[in-house]
């Protein structure tokens, strides 16, 4: 379920490249129009969202549900820290080849003109697997907050827990754009579209054991509580975007 990747970098940065229409052939805009174009193994590529002026390299998964998705999340082994500030998520962290945080600038460029399907992956400790399905996905711009603007219909068996965050901004531990009187991001220890504070929480800490049900880290932990709870931290998850097969143009807000 999660791709294993054999590479001869070290490091896959998030670097961005302004690119010069005139002189530079077309990119993919996303995963999708990478997959349309005949690649079929899954991995590391460079695309330009159609309302950007820069390239991104991504990692896209051709072989999940029919391929096409674009990794935004992607965590597995605790290596890389997730408690970071706002600037960290605009821009996106981590390694590609590893765990990392696409950016949430980034996912506005993908989602934010057009509606995409949101796809959540989850391993638990006994290897157990479960999906939550979005058929509509759409996050605004830095100026609304990268709000979380649509949430389609949910399927799967993971439990729909990310309902609660639509309407919501994004919020980090310097950047407070919650509903409650508190900081859930510094309460508990992540960044998210939160609520009142939320129903999960993928940004969380990463346990590497199984027991992870002490009541001082309920909520802290990378965590989906229809699956498993909000005291057991899970051992992977994964989010992915793909266009939708019917398109949903969105409207151009700044």
């Amino acid at each position: 379920m999660y791709l294993k990747l054999i590479i001869i970098l070290n490091f896959v940065s998030f670097q961005k490249v302004v690119t010069e229409p005139s002189c530079t052939p077309q990119l993919p805009k996303h995963c999708k129009d990478v997959q349309t174009s005949g690649k079929t193994i899954s991995g590391f590529y460079r695309i330009q969202p159609q309302h950007s002026t820069e390239s991104f390299m991504v990692l896209c998964d051709f072989e999940t549900r029919g391929g096409g998705w674009t990794y935004i999340l992607n965590r597995f082994d605790g290596s890389q820290n997730f408690y970071l500030n706002w600037s960290d998520y605009k821009a996106g962290f981590g390694n590609l080849a590893g765990e990392f945080w696409l950016g949430l600038e980034l996912l506005y460029a993908l989602t934010g003109y057009e509606a995409n399907e949101l796809l959540v992956e989850l391993v638990d400790w006994d290897d157990k697997k479960a999906f939550a399905h979005y058929n509509a996905f759409s996050v605004g711009s830095e100026r609304e907050g990268y709000i979380l603007r649509i949430l389609g219909e949910y399927s799967g068996d993971a439990g729909d827990d990310l309902s609660i965050s639509l309407g919501r901004k994004f919020s980090t531990r310097d950047k407070d754009q919650d509903s409650s009187p508190e900081n859930c991001a510094v309460l508990y220890s992540g960044a998210w579209w939160y609520n009142n504070c939320m129903a999960c929480q993928l940004t969380g800490k990463y346990l590497k054991t199984k027991d992870s049900t002490l009541d001082e880290l309920a909520g802290r932990v990378m965590y989906w509580n229809s699956f498993r709870g909000v005291s057991y931290s899970l051992k992977q998850a994964r989010m992915m975007v793909r266009p939708r097969r019917e398109n949903l143009t969105l409207p151009h807000r700044n």
